[in-house]
């Protein structure tokens, strides 16, 4: 009984802090929550980490940073039109889900990479040994991981609407609005999760197979976990 007040509690405060964020309309507040999200995700990727590299963090920290900053503004400048465009009860939540979104896709794509790079070492190895660039010696391994960092976004994608009722949809839908105007917004977060996992893979894939590999094209298997 304890735990649930505790609980209940937390909750509580939760919501009265998000209230007072949504009340204000301060650019630099906006900002600085968005930094402390990315910053808690940066972290947690690090954790999830079976062999875990401190360069994790920084990677993961202004990858999400820069797929955010390219998402949110065009979001609320041109899609949806606020006044201002950093309008926190609206940017908030679409930042929070792109980052979330983000988030995992990157992690399967950098764990992916590893596990394959470690299992097939043997194959690049000796790609590496015949002349072949760190590139080309683990170009398979590289796609496999961004594939497998999309394939949440992309499963979502097929069903939606079909099988699975996207959360902001019935939000809106049981506000009141239109199922019309409700699609329209679960469009531009679909395809929003879709470009931030995209560019966090290819990013966050790239910037990982670079770092397992010296600058005299060795695979540094130490590295691999």
């Amino acid at each position: 009984m304890s735990d649930f007040v505790v609980i209940s509690w937390q909750h509580v405060g939760y919501a009265a802090g998000l209230s007072y964020v949504f009340s204000q309309r301060s650019l630099g507040l906006t900002m600085l929550i968005f930094v402390l999200m990315v910053l808690v995700a940066a972290v947690n990727a690090y954790t999830m980490e079976t062999r875990r590299h401190l360069s994790t963090i920084a990677l993961f920290f202004f990858t999400l940073l820069f797929v955010l900053i390219i998402i949110i503004v065009p979001v609320g400048k041109l899609i949806l039109s606020l006044k201002p465009w950093f309008l926190p009860q609206y940017i908030i939540p679409f930042g929070g889900m792109a980052i979330g979104n983000a988030m995992t896709a990157g992690i399967l794509a950098q764990n992916t990479l590893r596990r394959l790079l470690k299992a097939e070492q043997s194959i690049v190895e000796t790609k590496l040994a015949l002349g072949a660039g760190c590139f080309t010696s683990a170009y398979p391994q590289l796609v496999a991981s961004v594939k497998t960092g999309l394939v949440p976004t992309i499963n979502t994608m097929m069903v939606v609407g079909l099988v699975h009722i996207p959360g902001i949809f019935g939000g809106v839908v049981l506000a009141g609005v239109s199922p019309v105007e409700a699609t329209k917004y679960q469009i531009v977060v679909m395809y929003m999760l879709a470009m931030g996992a995209s560019l966090t893979t290819f990013i966050v894939s790239w910037a990982t197979l670079n770092s397992l590999f010296t600058s005299r094209a060795q695979l540094r298997a130490e590295e691999l976990g």
